[in-house]
């Protein structure tokens, strides 16, 4: 597809890691790892004219089983691993995190001092500590590639919380009123392009949040979970988000060839399509691998339809590119969801950050210590893990 490259910003997105930092340990297509983020994030350096990368929330922690007796293990190991993805983050770049109610376990005051320690920029329009003030900076206004950006963040706690935040002393005060706010504010001050962090809850909430608050160009959302490979666009917002765990990235390219123009034209079915195809040439090969290595024979006729399936599928996928627009004019994005495969090499200074976090685990546990984010009984004292989708990071 024809299109003008303009101002290239690359979006670097994420939300719902939930403490994962390696990948999946799946003994298939092991996915995720922030040393592999992080490759993709130097990668977009490169390839663009700037980049911004923002998180919308539970960045630190498992979500918590609301109803159970379990606990997460003692706070020393909580905050090691914060520690850890905080300090990965901050060598990334990182322009603004969301803290979600996740992150918030590890306890107020405390996320606040990690957080300055480390300085990372973490972001809340609507968090009131107990004192009244604002817990966290309501927004930031940056410049990438010449173009000014506003960022602002507003979470909603949920209703198994409540009795949480209340002994925290800390309060959400509306999203939709201080987003409102904030959006004013940033345009006063410059802002040509406006981004939304939402922690809200469900899809939904964050659907209706934005159908009241107009001016956002671009939201990424957190909590619900959602893989938006096409951006929802709401109330003039644009939305994205890259499921959970970790074990994908997102990144949203925005080519800016109008700097006046507030009309995007969306490219991102078409790179989806070729994400896919490309998806299932690489299957296409390593099946063809494991076949040649299967001295056995056994699975032959397996090989040989798996092999017809996907030739069929990149057969279609190759016809519907080839029917998708050619030229765009204009201002226009392409948003992609990058499983962060084993095609991605590790980062070497965050690998470095890992092995010095997993050696100090291997000591805790020689030990006979708690080692990780496990759950624990705390009546009988026994640690007790979870069956979490990233097997390797516990």
């Amino acid at each position: 597809m024809q299109a003008d490259r303009g101002t290239l910003i690359a979006l670097l997105y994420s939300s719902n890691l939930q403490g994962e930092y390696e990948h999946c340990g799946c003994p298939e297509d092991p996915l995720g790892g922030l040393v592999r983020r992080a490759t993709l994030t130097d990668r977009a350096r490169v390839e663009s004219d700037g980049v911004l990368m923002v998180d919308a929330g539970d960045l630190l922690l498992p979500p918590p089983l609301h109803g159970s007796r379990l606990v997460l293990a003692e706070q020393s190991e909580i905050e090691r691993r914060a520690r850890l993805i905080l300090q990965s983050y901050a060598r990334m770049g990182a322009h603004a995190v969301l803290p979600g109610e996740g992150d918030l376990q590890v306890g107020p005051v405390r996320l606040k001092r990690m957080m300055k320690s480390l300085r990372i920029p973490v972001i809340a329009s609507n968090l009131i500590d107990r004192d009244g003030s604002w817990l966290f900076d309501r927004d930031r206004l940056i410049t990438i590639a010449g173009v000014s950006i506003g960022i602002f963040g507003v979470v909603q706690p949920i209703a198994e919380d409540q009795a949480l935040w209340q002994k925290w002393r800390l309060k959400a005060s509306d999203p939709a009123t201080a987003a409102r706010q904030e959006v004013a504010s940033l345009k006063a001050r410059g802002a040509t392009m406006i981004v939304a962090l939402l922690h809200l809850g469900q899809a939904r909430a964050s659907r209706q949040f934005l159908e009241e608050v107009p001016g956002i160009d671009w939201a990424v959302q957190g909590h619900s979970g959602s893989r938006l490979g096409n951006p929802e666009i709401i109330g003039g917002a644009r939305v994205v988000e890259a499921s959970s765990l970790g074990t994908e990235a997102g990144r949203l390219d925005i080519h800016l060839v109008d700097r006046g123009g507030k009309t995007f034209s969306d490219r991102s079915e078409r790179a989806q399509v070729l994400g896919i195809m490309d998806d299932h040439k690489r299957q296409l090969d390593e099946l063809a691998r494991r076949a040649v290595e299967d001295k056995t024979e056994q699975l032959r006729e397996y090989y040989k339809l798996k092999r017809e399936g996907l030739t069929a599928a990149i057969a279609r996928e190759t016809e519907l590119a080839r029917k998708l627009p050619t030229v765009i004019r204009g201002n226009w994005y392409e948003n992609r969801i990058i499983p962060l495969d084993e095609s991605i090499p590790d980062h070497p200074a965050i690998a470095a950050l890992v092995a010095v976090y997993n050696r100090e685990n291997a000591r805790r546990i020689a030990a006979g210590l708690t080692a990780g984010i496990a759950l624990r009984d705390p009546e009988a004292q026994v640690v007790t893990t979870p069956a979490p989708a990233q097997g390797s990071s516990m």
